[in-house]
């Protein structure tokens, strides 16, 4: 054989090889994103959950802000609760985002991104309980109490005082227990990306 057709061969099987290698690649990195999206689940479904809740929420607030207009004591906390429910929609629509932009034509690089900022807002979710239950308790009771039983809970100020410092202590309880045991399947999630970087 000459040395021609022995470089030829050569070549021929560094191409197949070198072929091989990049489809082994592309498989597993399809595999491990979908090892990702496995884990992330439970976060696709809880944001979905949310996103549920919140637009039947805000079907019946928007009705009750509307029918309060002119009634400031009752519309000031059905707007704020309009806008958390608006502020809360939006969340869970970015996380939903950000799940399904996470895709195996994507650099690795990018999806841990995707998976840190999917777990950026987790924690920050958990931390902003610590305002949102307090800041929101008064609001909904009295917004709840006008709604369904025409009953103004302005009346009892002072219980409404008290069962707001009651949530700071309920929020603080949540919030712990939220810290205390993270969502694992986030974290096993950066920990295979972080793996299957390496093997780029």
């Amino acid at each position: 054989m000459e040395f021609q057709e022995l470089a030829t061969l050569w070549n021929t099987t560094d191409q197949e090889l070198t072929t091989q290698i990049e489809i082994k690649k592309k498989l597993l990195k399809e595999v491990g994103v979908q090892k990702v999206r496995t884990r992330l689940a439970g976060i696709k479904w809880t944001a979905y959950f949310e996103l549920a809740v919140n637009l039947a929420f805000l079907t019946f607030i928007g009705r009750y802000v509307m029918d309060t207009f002119t009634e400031i004591k009752f519309f000031l906390p059905g707007f704020l609760l309009f806008a958390l429910t608006i502020a809360s929609v939006l969340f869970s629509g970015y996380q939903l985002s950000l799940y399904y932009g996470i895709r195996a034509g994507h650099p690795v690089v990018k999806t841990q991104l995707k998976v840190a900022r999917l777990r950026y807002l987790e924690l920050l979710e958990t931390n902003l309980l610590l305002v949102v239950i307090p800041l929101f308790f008064a609001p909904f009771m009295i917004v709840m109490a006008n709604a369904l039983a025409h009953y103004d809970l302005y009346r009892h100020s002072d219980w409404l005082i008290y069962s707001t410092l009651g949530s700071v202590v309920i929020a603080l309880i949540i919030v712990f227990f939220l810290r205390k045991f993270p969502n694992e399947r986030l974290q096993e999630a950066q920990s295979f990306l972080n793996e299957l970087k390496e093997e780029e």
